[in-house]
């Protein structure tokens, strides 16, 4: 039965969704709208009225600092992080008299070498951003002043100033156009830099501000604008203009963007209205949500792990150092020394003085080093000529927005595409079509032109005829002349749908050649044209699915309604008439065939209407256009009480290929156990037919579940009951997995259907889609696609990656955990939303197969040996704290251990997470198996951690007890050292065993890692060499001429081999140990590859 209880509001983004849209729209709950929304009142031309509202000025900024707020803003976001500020309460404890065994110099060096790295970054990406800020606000405008036409430079327009734009110009500010050098006010934009959409986009000024052209007339007007607060939408805008005292409804048609780009228009004059951060431009500036890698959490986890294993050893310290110091308080030559302080005070110190020594538990490098290989791992996707493609007459090639989830491309569950542009390539064309029972097919054309000549015989119109010239008319394309060839023209459209369609009407006959605000004109086949004037638009919108156009005949002064939309939402608006339902029922079938072959599909209607009809209803038009509230709403329900009662035409079919290797990317992440749900707006027979064809499904052998309602109301209670009895179906076929009866479960749904199963059986629905192999969600909202990612995000705690083309899809990307945009023809919002933007699907599977993979192994591998060398130092400190009293005397040097951590062991960890491999490419793209343990941990888990753990816990034994000996005299050898010598001994055995231990976990060897190590090498022996060189620093003179000492010495050397020996012995015999007789599907691969490479040559 439902679950009442349930509701998948629960899942819903916060971020998208606030609480009372969720119980609105989730809970299907009814509220009234609190309060209007606010408005803003522009006086054009009047400074002095407009400053009562305080309005921005056009200055932008998106600088973080400037020069006074740099160095105290900037220091406090750096110590807002965990490591910098656990450093810094190192350094403040080495400042406490008593404290210290170390110089304190030693602590804050570190400290101030790691800030003034971040802060150098800090700042070169902050100037970067200022002299960005000072190109756009020094830019010079032309803008009416006093009665006069003057220049300005953009940071000094303000709401209400007259501007005259040219052509080839950018739009400083959000502008209202008034009157352009175009007949009847039109004008064009480009707008790429606002959606990357590079078709332009027409704009037509108001009839009654067209004659607003010149300085003195417009110096002589008297108007107010009053519009909605500013917000980020790009789609729509509504206003309301008093022009001398009339009022005008104002929309998109009259507003141009800041940013955008006036083409082929001479000049444009307009007012602002929105300036500075009021614009639309800026409104979607807005950062990304932060995201963060599983790893930087699990690194996050290790180091409170660490800081706890720290603390232990603190705390084990300082008690200690109390007993210690109680025991022999007696004895007569420590009296003195004892007796200075009491036990809780000892207690405090010595806990302090550990504390510092012991620090290094945690590498201070290492954030600096995993930063700076993400950075570069980035520019390895970038740079990857194999995810480059040719697209738009350009080289496109893999963006990442940002480098914190490099290592999470490995670790996807779940993949949630868009289909058109994404799977598909987004070039529309015209494949078949139905006129009323005459087929129309694409690749011979000859048989339509020749039936149109016999229907133009005739004086009936013919079903042809009106069928292209439905397509002629309805639309909001808009021709120009071709370059190449002046008897040619070129089409642009907002959609590519509409621009096939008039190519395939002009292919036969019905040329579009000239469009204005006005009149339509068409070039027939007969090259007799055909005027038509435009009485009304009725635009596209989601809620309608559709769009109309009304015109008049100029010659026979016939009016009618041309119409084209999904069949789902045509179908209700037609008329009930036998005749017309008899044409639906005969369309239904070829509707169904060419659905069935991948094709999307429109149903083609008319309506003849009469003035005494038309009248009326636009003067309602009107009005609902002059509404500033709910203005889009009210214009669909006037447009829909027109369409209705119409009578079909047709069917159109518009084919979408695939893209290239979209079936084996598609079969690559399913054979890596990888669940792929296919999101899309389509409706159901295509979306599973590209399913099909792309290998997502396969009908001939796969459980193919469909959840659907049909034409039953949401809200019915047999559509929920239905819902109720397929998920039953869905469940049982699921049941089998695991069973000799085994076979693969695709779920199909629709947007109706998804909404009764998230409130009504969520439970249940989530459980299954979880076991289910892939996914097919049709007819989905932009909202519906983000609930979906959001589910699985929230209720598995797994990534899924969310991938798609269009604007449409930016909720959906924002909400996966990684997001992926493809850098289409539907414009660049996702490729900016996204974290990475590739060019073409198959480059995803390189994305995360090979570079997913190698930034999570070498980031996991940086980090590790990072840890290892850091954890052996402090380790080595704690035991020899035994054999000092627990003192806080410090076995190593302090100047030593702050260049062993920032100089000397910090190379090859940032050329292993920069270069290093653990496979080769060829090897990771044909074996799917590989990519499925990532997801699961590998290379970076409890049992690898703890196998890192304990192997840097026996090389700290390893070398201090190997010289224990020599500390305390007895190793039977003539040379003796000092106890400091002894130190610097075992400092130099681990400086050489962690180099060599570096050495043996890298994977993929090339000259720039044997110089890593090399260069490290030398540093060392360089350091050592010099600073025993040095009689003093900062008055301490204890490591003068130690490294001629020990160096004169064959025991020194002697050590040193016995230390890197039994280094290599050990570490080799475990992994041979384990590759041979445990091997994973990483040394299964890594075999066979290396034996087919043998084989080859």
């Amino acid at each position: 039965m439902p679950s009442s209880s349930s509701c998948w509001g629960k899942c819903l983004p916060a971020r998208i969704f606030p609480d009372k849209l969720c119980k609105c729209v989730c809970c299907f709950s009814t509220a009234e709208e609190e309060a209007e929304e606010g408005e803003v009142i522009v006086y054009c031309n009047n400074a002095e009225a407009n400053a009562q509202f305080n309005y921005p000025s056009n200055f932008i900024s998106t600088s973080k600092y400037t020069i006074l707020s740099f160095l105290p803003l900037g220091l406090l976001f750096e110590f807002r992080k965990v490591s910098n500020l656990y450093f810094l309460m190192s350094a403040v404890f080495s400042l406490i008299p008593g404290v210290s065994p170390l110089n304190p110099a030693t602590s804050i060096a570190p400290l101030v070498f790691v800030v003034i790295v971040a802060l150098l970054k800090e700042g070169v990406e902050d100037i970067k951003r200022h002299r960005a800020d000072n190109r756009a606000n020094s830019i010079s405008v032309q803008v009416l002043r006093d009665g006069k036409l003057v220049s300005v430079c953009s940071k000094d327009i303000h709401p209400g100033d007259v501007m005259r734009i040219h052509n080839g110009e950018e739009v400083r500010a959000d502008v209202v156009m008034f009157a352009s050098s175009i007949e009847e006010g039109q004008a064009f934009i480009d707008t790429c830099n606002l959606d990357g959409e590079t078709n332009l986009k027409c704009r037509k000024a108001l009839e009654a501000t067209w004659g607003l052209r010149d300085v003195e007339t417009i110096t002589n007007i008297t108007a107010v604008l009053h519009t909605s607060k500013p917000d980020p939408g790009l789609l729509s805008w509504t206003g309301l203009l008093e022009l001398n005292g009339e009022e005008h409804a104002l929309s998109l048609n009259q507003f141009l963007y800041r940013g955008c780009v006036l083409r082929n228009t001479e000049w444009v004059w307009g007012m602002a209205a929105y300036a500075g951060v009021d614009t639309k431009l800026f409104r979607n500036l807005k950062e990304k949500p932060p995201k963060s890698s599983n790893l930087d959490r699990k690194l996050n986890y290790f180091i409170v792990a660490i800081l706890i294993f720290q603390n232990i050893m603190l705390f084990i310290l300082a008690s200690m150092a109390v007993w210690w110091n109680n025991k022999y308080r007696d004895t007569p030559y420590l009296r003195f020394f004892l007796s200075k302080r009491k036990s809780v005070s000892l207690w405090g110190y010595r806990y302090l003085t550990y504390f510092i020594l012991l620090s290094y538990c945690v590498p201070i490098s290492l954030f600096v080093t995993i930063e700076m290989c993400k950075v570069i791992q980035a520019q390895w996707m970038r740079v990857d000529c194999l995810m480059m493609e040719y697209v738009e007459n350009r080289w496109r090639h893999c963006q990442p927005n940002t480098s914190n989830l490099n290592e999470q491309l490995a670790m996807v569950r779940f993949i949630f595409s868009d289909k058109t542009g994404t799977l598909t390539e987004n070039v529309m064309k015209f494949k078949k079509g139905d006129a009323l029972g005459t087929s129309i097919d694409a690749d011979n054309l000859e048989e339509c032109i020749a039936q149109l000549k016999q229907e133009t015989a005739s004086e009936k119109r013919g079903p042809l005829q009106e069928y292209f010239l439905a397509l002629a008319l309805c639309n909001t394309v808009q021709p120009f002349k071709d370059d190449a060839d002046d008897s040619r023209a070129v089409y642009e459209g907002s959609s590519p749908d509409e621009v096939a369609l008039v190519e395939v009407a002009a292919a036969v006959g019905y040329r579009l050649i000239s469009r204005t605000t006005k009149t339509i004109t068409l070039l027939l086949h007969d090259s007799t044209r055909k005027v038509y004037n435009i009485l009304a638009t009725l635009e596209f919108t989601p809620d309608r699915k559709m769009m109309s156009i009304i015109v008049e005949d100029s010659d026979t002064k016939e009016i009618t309604l041309y119409n084209k939309g999904a069949d789902s939402f045509v179908r209700p608006q037609l008329s009930c008439a036998p005749e017309v339902q008899a044409h639906m029922e005969n369309v239904e079938s070829p509707l169904t065939e060419m659905s069935f072959t991948g094709l999307r599909t429109l149903l083609l209607c008319a309506k003849d209407i009469t003035r005494l009809q038309f009248d009326p209803w636009f003067e309602k038009f009107v009005e609902a256009g002059k509404t500033l509230r709910n203005r889009s709403a009210n214009i669909d329900n006037v447009c829909l009480e027109m369409e209705q009662d119409m009578r079909l035409i047709g069917a159109t079919a518009i084919e979408d290929k695939l893209q290239d290797e979209v079936p084996e990317t598609l079969s690559f992440f399913l054979n890596a156990g990888v669940m792929i749900w296919m999101l899309t707006g389509d409706k159901r027979e295509t979306a599973v037919t590209i399913a099909a064809t792309s290998t997502l499904c396969d009908p001939r052998k796969d459980f193919i579940d469909h959840i659907d309602i049909g034409h039953l109301s949401p809200s019915d209670p047999k559509a929920i009951e239905r819902v109720g009895r397929d998920l039953e179906v869905l469940e049982q076929h699921v049941a089998l997995q695991g069973t000799q009866n085994e076979r693969r479960c695709t779920l199909v749904i629709d947007g109706p259907a998804l909404s009764i199963a998230m409130e009504h059986y969520f439970d249940q629905f989530l459980s299954l889609s979880q076991h289910v192999n892939s996914a097919i969600c049709c007819r989905l909202t932009p909202i519906q696609k983000a609930n979906v990612v959001s589910m699985f995000q929230k209720s598995t705690g797994q990534t899924a990656l969310a991938i798609g083309d269009g604007a449409n899809d930016v909720s959906m990307i924002l909400e996966g955990r990684v997001g992926v945009g493809i850098i289409g023809l539907e414009g660049a919002q996702a490729a900016l939303a996204a974290d990475y933007a590739i060019p073409r699907f198959k480059h995803l599977r390189r994305l995360c197969a090979v570079h997913g993979r190698y930034a999570l192994f070498r980031n996991t591998s940086c980090t590790l040996v990072s840890f290892h060398k850091n954890i052996a130092v402090s380790v080595v400190q704690f035991i020899f704290a035994f054999y000092v009293g627990f003192s806080g005397l410090s076995l190593f040097d302090g100047w030593m251990l702050t260049f062993y951590n920032i100089l000397l062991t910090s190379i090859p960890p940032l050329f292993m997470g920069i270069f290093d491999k653990d496979l080769p490419e060829e090897a990771l793209l044909v074996r799917p198996k590989l990519y499925t343990p990532l997801s699961h941990g590998e290379y970076f888990n409890a049992a690898t951690l703890l196998q890192w753990f304990m192997e840097s816990i026996i090389t700290t034994v390893v070398l201090f007890y190997a010289a224990y000996p020599t500390l305390i005299h007895q190793d039977g050898s003539h040379q003796r050292y000092t106890g400091e010598e002894t130190g610097t001994l075992v400092f130099s055995g681990l400086t050489l065993v962690v180099l060599v231990r570096f050495a043996l976990q890298i994977r993929y060897w090339q000259w720039l890692q044997v110089l890593g190590l090399v260069v490290s090498l030398l540093i060392f022996l360089l350091l050592f060499v010099v600073y025993s060189a040095i009689p003093s620093i900062f008055s301490d003179t204890n490591f003068y001429y130690q490294a001629f000492d020990l160096m004169s010495t064959a025991k020194y050397w002697m050590f040193l081999l016995f230390y890197i020996g039994v280094d290599v012995v050990v570490v080799v015999g475990c992994i041979a140990f384990q590759k041979n007789l445990f091997p994973t599907l990483r040394d299964v691969a890594e075999r066979q590859h290396l034996s087919k490479s043998h084989g080859s040559l």
